[in-house]
């Protein structure tokens, strides 16, 4: 019926009305014509039965049947008449009755309801008071058939059909013709757009419009709108043509443009690689003589000097360190702006690094007055994940600043754990001071590079203004962030979190060289033994006769970074006392005591050092440390038998000189090599200890003597220590992967360099099995993808580009909870196959998500797609 045609369509419509319309007039006419012809009925009934009362009341009076019959049998001839009855006033039984079809009355009832009529289906019940003289002298009751009323009813009907017949024949005919002079307009309608539409042309015109009618004015407004069609059209036409002129013309300035572009690109590129040239360049050429400068300074200080001397030594390692400062940070930017620095992530000693920042600028703080705290909840981790340098980095900055910007009052370094969870924890280091402050206006820039507070500032306190542009930039490289509060005069918080990877219980620490204490057995020992187990410390508890051992055979001491003893165990304490004042390989041995009271170990002794379980645990571990560490003017390795000569491998005479010096001054065999061709001749004829190894050298630059060296199996167990002053390329990874163990960055100390060679030298001889593990891990340590097989790559790279699709669908939807959980499930795997930088940036994501910050989310989600390509591109896919 949908697609019936319209005049169709309208013909049953009328056809429906019209069989409506002949239901309604004929229900009508029928129900008129019933009641109207009984109730004709009723009055002639009711005349008749007037008329019949009259002349039957003498033959009730006189109880003559006979007249009574008579009368009764005049009603014979009204064949609708079917029954009739004369009753006496009081008798039940008629004087006279008529009964055509023996209908069984209930006469009593009749004439109890007296005078009264009634219609049935069939029939009409009269009954009628026979009244004389006021006086009722009995009944007549008649039954009239309704048979005449249905036949005339009938015949009215048939009438009224056949009109109406007649009138539908006619009203069909008219609604035709009125249908067709309807629908033919709008066929014509539709049968020129049909046609327009099929070929385009809008020339064709409606002929309806020459009425004034409403098909007339549709007509009208139909062939308008063609006109207005056919001219727009035409505009559009020519239109296009100019567009596609313009296009061509826009197109060829594009193509253009994008080779200008492409060319002033290729331009930039090479300007930024000769920056990065230059920079790398000067960066060996200003470090190198810097390296010479702090060496002799640090080798000097260590010769008989009188106090001035001493003083302009200081001055001049004090000058040549804040150069050093300066030229970092230029470097450092350098590197952020080029999109170089990357995370350098390794298993730390936190507690080391925090110890470390504090001594660093303890002093300086004590010559400014200035009271300087480090504080930090205990639920803060010792071993972490991350990249330590930038850490260590971020907080001499910010602490840099404070202690510059404050002349009185307090600089302090809180440190909390503000989230912990079984695989990661989020820290919140918090740098305060009482200093200046910053005005509120000027905190929106205070990032910004070359930026301070105001000039004056500059002119004031010096600084180059990048130490802030560069934490905040290794803040977010962590993946962390960094707010800053204050108010002028008031003081300034530099508040930054960030997320770091704690071991989990089969994480060995192997990059770690976590100190063996030796514990007695003591009063209170089991509660030291917990206390020292909970700050990462290797326990081992010595009863008194594995004590009493060690004494007997005291080398067997030396496996023990520490003895630690009660304060009950003067003896022992005693005893090695006395051991170390003619031992050349001292054991380090102290008591413990609970509570500061309890120092007085030895009435017959000056106060001895002791630890204090009562006190915090950062202090606690700084002086464990500070136990356990030999003094930097100690370093010496002459009491060390075997050690075979170390190969120095470096061109620059100055530094050559100054780095031999330290070396034989330490108690060390020195070989020289000006060049790594010359390096690999001398190994092939000779035995050392230990490799120090320049990286630019002419001949024979060092990462490919490194190379030709470890070729030769023997020589695979041999450390060998990167020295270089190309901060800007940081080629670490290149040295380790060249087949180096360790890297020391110019300019270096005397220190450091003691330090390294002393950790390196130290180390236990290996067979070649562990030597390939220990070197894969250093590796592992400067990387942030543990290597796997192919078929597990093939399973990795699957699951993550399903989370990846997973989490963008859910991002498009912003179903946070499925964000959630895909980020849960993303991290697990990063964390399974260590993955490191990517936990970090799911972590973070993980917690903007449970936050319910959905468009921070979406800013956090491109770092991790640049995260996984990158984990792609080396080599992982």
């Amino acid at each position: 019926m949908k697609t019936a045609p319209i005049r169709r369509k309208l013909k049953l419509l009328f056809s429906l009305c019209i069989l409506f319309m002949l239901l309604v007039a004929g229900s009508i006419l029928a129900v008129n014509a019933f009641f109207s012809n009984r109730a004709v009925l009723l009055h002639e009934v009711n005349a008749l039965a007037e008329i019949t009362g009259q002349s039957i009341i003498p033959a009730l009076i006189f109880d003559d049947e006979r007249v009574a019959r008579k009368t009764l049998d005049a009603l014979q001839i009204q064949k609708d008449i079917v029954y009739a009855a004369a009753f006496k006033q009081g008798s039940q039984k008629p004087i006279a009755v008529i009964d055509k079809k023996n209908i069984d009355l209930a006469v009593n009832e009749k004439l109890q309801q007296c005078p009264h009529y009634e219609f049935s289906l069939q029939q009409l019940y009269m009954c009628k008071q026979l009244v004389l003289d006021d006086e009722n002298q009995g009944y007549l009751i008649l039954v009239v058939s309704l048979q005449s009323v249905y036949q005339q009813l009938g015949h009215q009907i048939l009438l009224a059909l056949i009109g109406l017949s007649l009138s539908s024949v006619f009203i069909f005919w008219v609604m035709d013709r009125f249908s067709r002079k309807l629908v033919e307009p709008i066929l014509e309608l539709l049968s020129i757009s049909e046609e327009v539409a099929a070929s385009g042309r809008f020339d064709k015109r409606a002929e309806i419009s020459q009425t004034d009618d409403e098909i007339g004015r549709l007509g009208k407004a139909f062939n308008s709108m063609l006109e207005k069609t056919a001219y727009w059209h035409d505009q559009l036409l020519h239109q296009k043509e100019i567009l596609e002129e313009m296009v061509e013309k826009r197109t060829l300035a594009l193509i253009d443009a994008k080779n200008k572009a492409m060319e002033l690109a290729e331009h930039a590129q090479k300007a930024n690689l000769a920056k990065s040239d230059f920079l790398s360049m000067m960066s060996h050429e200003i470090r190198t003589p810097l390296n010479a400068i702090i060496g002799f300074s640090g080798l000097m200080r260590t010769t008989d000097l009188d106090p001035k001397q001493q003083e302009f030594i200081q001055i001049i390692k004090q000058s040549a360190n804040a150069l050093l400062m300066q030229v970092n940070d230029i470097l450092d930017f350098s590197k952020i702006e080029a999109g170089k620095m990357e995370l350098d992530s390794c298993w730390f000693d936190l507690y080391a690094l925090l110890i470390a920042v504090k001594q660093n600028h303890y002093h300086v703080c004590t010559l400014k007055a200035v009271h300087f705290d480090v504080s930090m909840s205990d639920d803060v981790p010792r071993y972490v994940y991350g990249d330590c340098q930038k850490l260590k980095q971020i907080l001499f900055n910010l602490l840099s600043n404070a202690i510059k910007f404050t002349d009185q009052g307090f600089v302090k370094l809180d440190i909390r754990c503000e989230q912990k969870q079984a695989e990661l924890c989020q820290l919140k280091f918090s740098v305060s001071d009482s200093g200046i402050g910053i005005a509120s206006d000027k905190l929106p820039h205070l990032f910004e590079p070359f930026t301070q507070a105001d000039s004056s500032t500059t002119r004031e306190f010096g600084g180059t203004g990048l130490g802030l542009a560069i934490s905040q930039r290794m803040v977010e490289l962590l993946g962390g962030d960094i707010v800053v509060n204050s108010h002028p005069g008031q003081g300034t918080t530099f508040t930054c979190q960030i997320p770091l990877i704690l071991p989990t219980q089969n994480e060995h620490l192997s990059s770690l060289r976590i100190p063996l204490i030796g514990l007695s057995d003591s009063h209170d020992a089991e509660i030291m033994e917990i206390r020292l187990h909970d700050l990462g410390y290797s326990v081992e508890v010595l009863n008194k006769e594995q004590r009493q051992l060690l004494q007997k055979q005291p080398e067997k001491a030396l496996r023990y970074a520490l003895l630690l003893l009660s304060a009950q165990d003067r003896d022992e304490l005693d005893f090695w006392l006395r051991h170390n004042e003619t031992a050349t390989q001292k054991v380090t041995c102290v008591c413990w005591v609970m509570t500061p009271e309890l120092i007085e170990i030895n009435h017959n002794r000056p106060e001895l050092p002791c630890l204090h379980l009562k006190d915090d645990h950062l202090s606690l571990v700084e002086n464990i440390d500070s136990l356990i560490t030999t003094e930097l003017g100690e370093i010496s390795f002459a009491h060390h038998t075997g050690l075979k000569p170390v190969l120095l491998v470096e061109d620059n005479e100055i530094n050559r000189q100054m780095t031999k010096n330290i070396l034989i001054q330490a108690g060390l065999s020195v070989e020289i090599a000006t060049n790594g061709q010359q390096a690999v001749a001398l190994f092939k004829n000779n035995d050392y200890s230990l490799v120090l190894m320049d990286c630019h050298m002419p001949v024979m630059d060092g990462l490919t003597a490194t190379q030709r060296i470890r070729q030769d199996k023997k020589n695979k167990r041999v450390p060998i220590i990167a020295l270089t002053a190309d901060a800007f390329t940081g080629n670490q990874k290149a040295c380790l992967k060249a087949g180096m163990n360790d890297f020391l960055s110019k300019p270096f100390s005397r220190v450091q360099l003691l330090k390294k060679v002393e950790h390196w030298l130290l180390t236990p001889i290996i067979d070649n099995k562990t030597q390939n593990t220990i070197e894969q891990m250093t590796q592992h340590s400067l990387s942030t993808v543990e290597p796997v097989s192919t078929h597990d790559n093939t399973a990795l790279l699957a699951q993550i580009e399903a989370l990846i699709n997973q989490i963008e669908k859910a991002l498009a939807s912003q179903d946070m909870a499925e964000i959630e959980h895909a980020t849960q499930q993303f991290k697990a795997i990063a964390m399974k196959y260590k993955l490191h930088k990517l936990v970090l940036l799911l972590a973070d994501l993980e917690k903007t998500v449970a936050q319910g910050k959905y468009f921070k989310a979406v800013k956090q989600w491109k770092p991790i797609i640049d995260a996984v390509d990158e984990i792609k591109n080396s080599g992982l896919g």
